[in-house]
């Protein structure tokens, strides 16, 4: 999502990205894709913390700012 940012924010890097290597709908894909598996490996971590620490992979595709 902060590929997707940079370009779509009011600050662009400049920088090799997913964007520029994707493009945006390429990237939001990416970003789409890794959301459960991402999910899946904070649940299988929080077993051995006791975190609940989903909501965060959560919050990093859906934030907006």
């Amino acid at each position: 999502m902060d590929d997707i940012l940079d370009v779509t924010g009011s600050e662009t890097l400049g920088k090799c990205t997913y964007l520029t290597e994707f493009g945006l709908d390429g990237a939001a894909d990416l970003a789409a894709q890794s959301h459960a598996p991402a999910r899946a490996a904070l649940a299988l971590a929080a077993r051995d913390t006791g975190a609940e620490l989903e909501p965060i992979i959560d919050f990093i595709a859906s934030r907006s700012f």
